[in-house]
């Protein structure tokens, strides 16, 4: 589950309702404030003993949770931006999942908005199969930088239909080889405001999906 939570309307506890009726089992919640923080690490640790922050004052704040023991947290770069590359212990195996943040531009044609694409599927190139990316692109799925990343990288998208009634997407999930997307929705607030996606995978063949919404 992805959570942009300075897209989210409602209060706190709604939220934390809503998760505990999904129950995913892995969620990234980005552009947090403090107090949000505190809240959902102190009322969802039972369920995701596992978790990584990444502390900033902009948006680049990141917390994952997870039900899965976290075995390593690499830290990469984009335009001088902190990502996180969290490796989870999945029933054996190892889940590999990249959440990451884009910086919208002033101007969306801008060299400095096109490279960070260029940036993330660099780094992608060099790592293994089977691994998913999810976050905040600030682009919609059919920029020329979404579009080269996907031809750059050979990543699948796991987004199959939009809603152009409702809005342009930005938040998305890509997966590798070895890994089957049997599920992606959007997730809106009680006002019908989308604030994340929810993604079900099926990784390595296992029959018990990895839920990551």
């Amino acid at each position: 589950m992805h959570i942009n939570v300075f897209n989210y309307q409602n209060d706190n506890k709604t939220l934390l309702q809503k998760i505990k009726k999904t129950k995913p089992d892995i969620i990234s919640f980005e552009e947090w404030t403090p107090d949000f923080k505190k809240y959902f690490l102190e009322h969802l640790q039972g369920d995701y003993p596992y978790y990584s922050v990444m502390n900033s004052i902009d948006a680049d704040n990141k917390i994952v949770m997870s039900k899965y023991k976290i075995n390593k947290v690499d830290t990469f770069y984009i335009n001088m931006h902190p990502q996180l590359d969290i490796f989870f212990d999945y029933k054996g195996d190892t889940a590999n999942i990249i959440f990451v943040y884009l910086f919208p531009e002033i101007k969306a044609k801008s060299d400095a908005f096109y490279l960070q694409t260029v940036q993330l599927a660099d780094y992608v190139k060099t790592k293994k199969n089977p691994f998913i990316i999810v976050g905040d692109f600030n682009q919609v799925y059919w920029s020329k930088g979404i579009r080269n990343f996907l031809l750059d990288t050979k990543l699948k998208n796991a987004r199959r239909y939009v809603s152009f009634a409702k809005r342009n997407p930005y938040e998305h999930i890509f997966y590798s080889n070895g890994i089957f997307c049997n599920d992606l929705q959007e997730v809106y607030d009680n006002n019908n405001e989308p604030y994340g996606i929810e993604g079900v995978f099926i990784i390595n063949g296992k029959i018990n999906s990895l839920s990551l919404e």
